[in-house]
């Protein structure tokens, strides 16, 4: 099984999967009716954003900065940007999607 991004699902053996936000939606207990999330935001007002000096934040440097701050206040925001940015919605570059910060600070 692997994932093929540029279809939005996976390849299991010879049968693609396709794998939506709702799929994730239902998995993960939430409500299937609501705002939508823009992953692609480009609005840098968060706190979250501002722990990070580059523009493109990578996966690594969530997890780096998480090590440095263990037992820091801001661990469960770390911790659940990289899994949102490593597990739910991961990309080829790397790179967490800038719409997630603004979506941590909220929680």
């Amino acid at each position: 099984m692997r994932w093929v991004e540029r279809r939005g699902g996976f390849l299991i053996q010879y049968v693609f999967v396709p794998f939506t936000l709702l799929d994730v939606c239902v998995s993960l207990g939430f409500r299937v009716a609501g705002q939508n999330i823009e992953l692609c935001n480009e609005d840098t007002d968060c706190h979250t954003r501002t722990i990070f000096r580059s523009r493109n934040v990578s996966v690594r440097m969530i997890y780096d900065e998480l090590m440095k701050r263990l037992n820091g206040s801001n661990d469960c925001t770390l911790y659940i940007l990289l899994g949102l940015s490593e597990f739910l919605f991961p990309n080829q570059t790397g790179t967490g999607f800038s719409g997630l910060f603004k979506i941590v600070d909220n929680i």
